[in-house]
């Protein structure tokens, strides 16, 4: 891989996203497109949510500098790109709207499968899966197709439910793109590689801005974007490895968002209410709730995940068998850390009854 064209596409993703930021912070002023306080948000004044427009535009711009500066990506991912590239910009155009006019979440997510198949149609996909008996299964057309779907949509809505807190989406996206980004070098993956600095140079740009006490939100135009992009690179990596190890990764370097949006399912689905409907009980609001500020929750987030991506590095490294082990104890310390954040919410209640009487 071209080393300079490499450092280019972070340089340029970055710089883009830097310098777009405040031009479209002035633009959502300008003609209103801001995201207005009420019970559930915990931002006190009206903030642009234009900031996927930004993240799209400088990653776009990278990757195709680096479509026409590099002869290895460009025959990688020469004909995939327009699939990616126009799901993004679907995905983004449909963000905005339900930032604006706020939709139904059902036609949320049916944006969300639609902009799927035209990732799966422009021939980014789930073909096969490694055989833990030897040789390959493949995945004919229905298959894949579901497969894939099902992929690419639990990760834009896993990045989608983690926004909630200033920095916190753009933050564990750097995160999980560094990570993804060693082991594609590791990979010799020229493809994922190059995404993954694309990725993390427009959420670098856009974070200066997006960090506590954020001056514009990506809103879910760029919190889905971001989850698209690396449901794509993950796939790339399925494409490159064994199925069980390739599928073990994000969801290792990813595990907060994950984890939070099968707990959120769950929870609302026990008690009987919409699945799709917001609330305050994701991990980052309980921790706020426990007295801990907004930034040092964002930071205590951003160090489990650098943790997690330092475990899924290992998955590279060490034999499949240990490396469900490790996935297991991993889970494990999940579980003990969410109980522990219930013991302690129950204690703080109890306290706070207890001084109120």
């Amino acid at each position: 891989m071209c080393y300079k064209h490499s450092f280019l596409v972070l340089i340029i993703s970055f710089g883009l996203s830097f310098l777009l930021t405040p031009i479209f912070i002035k633009i959502a002023n300008r003609f209103k497109l801001v995201d207005t306080p009420n019970a559930r948000k915990l931002h006190e004044k009206p903030t642009p949510t234009l900031g996927g427009i930004v993240i799209f535009i400088a990653f776009s711009v990278a990757i195709l500098f680096a479509l026409a500066f590099n002869q290895d990506f460009c025959n990688s991912l020469g004909m995939n790109l327009p699939g990616l590239l126009i799901g993004s910009l679907a995905l983004v155009i449909f963000g905005v709207l339900h930032d604006t006019r706020d939709m139904p979440a059902s036609v949320k997510l049916f944006g969300q499968i639609m902009v799927a198949l035209i990732v799966f149609l422009s021939g980014i996909r789930v073909e096969s899966i490694t055989n833990p008996f030897g040789g390959e299964i493949i995945l004919y057309y229905p298959l894949s197709l579901l497969v894939t779907i099902i992929w690419v949509v639990a990760l834009i809505n896993a990045i989608n439910l983690i926004d909630g807190l200033d920095g916190l989406a753009a933050g564990i996206t750097i995160i999980g793109s560094t990570v993804l980004l060693v082991i594609a070098l590791f990979k010799n993956d020229i493809v994922s590689s190059l995404l993954c600095l694309a990725l993390i140079g427009s959420c670098l740009g856009f974070l200066r801005y997006n960090f506590y006490p954020a001056r514009i939100f990506m809103g879910d135009a760029g919190s889905m974007f971001l989850g698209l992009v690396l449901g794509v690179i993950s796939i790339q990596g399925i494409n490159k490895m064994a199925i069980t190890v390739a599928l073990l990764i994000p969801i290792t370097v990813l595990a907060i968002p994950i984890y939070d949006t099968i707990l959120s399912i769950f929870r609302r689905f026990l008690s009987n209410r919409d699945i799709f409907k917001p609330d305050r009980e994701h991990i980052h609001y309980r921790l706020l709730n426990m007295g801990v500020t907004h930034k040092h929750v964002v930071l205590l987030l951003y160090f489990i995940g650098v943790y997690f991506g330092i475990m899924a590095f290992l998955f590279i490294l060490i034999p499949i068998e240990f490396a469900f082990i490790l996935l297991v104890l991993l889970a494990m310390g999940v579980f003990m850390g969410i109980k522990a954040i219930g013991f302690v919410e129950r204690r703080l209640k109890s306290i706070r009854q207890h001084n109120e009487s």
